[in-house]
Formats: C-alpha cells, sequence, structure tokens
C-alpha cells in the first residue's frame, strides 16, 4: 500500500468511512485529462449538474411528506430519469467508443429500475 501512496481504511478519517471519497478526491488530482481529447467545458459541467441534481433529490427526501404521495413519486421518477440523459450525454463528450458502450450498458440498467419504480407506483395508487 505504500507504493500506491494510499493510506488504509483503519488509518484514514473516522475508521475508514471517507475513504471512499479520499480515494475519489486522490483520483481527481492524479487524473491527467487531455484537453484535445474530451470537451472539456461540456464534460465537468454536465457531470457537476447530474450530481447537483441526484444532491438536491437527497435534500429534498426528508421534505417529502408535505407533498402528496403521487407528487413524490413523480418527482423522484422524474430525476433519476433526467440523470440518464446528462450520463448519456457526458459519455457523447467524452469522444470515447468505451464511454458511449457503458452508458448504453447504464441507460439498459437503468431503464429497468425506472420500469420497477413505475409498476410499485402503479400498484401502490391503483
Amino acid at each position: 500500500a505504500l507504493s500506491q501512496n494510499r493510506l488504509s481504511p483503519n488509518n484514514s478519517l473516522f475508521y475508514g468511512l471517507f475513504q471512499a471519497l479520499v480515494d475519489g478526491l486522490k483520483l481527481l488530482q492524479n487524473e491527467y485529462v487531455l484537453v484535445e481529447k474530451i470537451i472539456f467545458i461540456n464534460y465537468f459541467l454536465l457531470t457537476f449538474i447530474n450530481f447537483s441534481l441526484i444532491l438536491i433529490l437527497f435534500f429534498i427526501i426528508p421534505y417529502f411528506y408535505f407533498f402528496s404521495m403521487k407528487l413524490n413519486f413523480f418527482f423522484l421518477l422524474f430525476i433519476i430519469g433526467l440523470s440518464v440523459y446528462f450520463f448519456i450525454v457526458v459519455s457523447y463528450f467524452s469522444n470515447s467508443n468505451y464511454a458511449i458502450f457503458g452508458s448504453l450498458r447504464f441507460l439498459d440498467k437503468h431503464f429497468l429500475l425506472i420500469l420497477f419504480l413505475f409498476l410499485e407506483l402503479l400498484c401502490l395508487f391503483l
């Protein structure tokens, strides 16, 4: 582990609770991205917008009891469905075929998730 310059989970903050966050920050710090390889502004801006949407969803969830149950599920489906489009566009802006194939795999799994959530919504309100 010393050759990779990585702290073990026991030595990081709060017994490894933030190990994934520390690893992600280190990855962003060490990542060398060729500017001519990606469309830089679009790539990082859309990633930030997608992350912000999901973060807003997690901040709004505790206040869902103020609204009707139907609106809560539709809002949840809307935000989750909207994140798929950002993911596909970001993979397109990366100019990599592997990223586009990965986004198609993600779209397939995400479509099934939305389908099951919608079926649960139908069973709940019918």
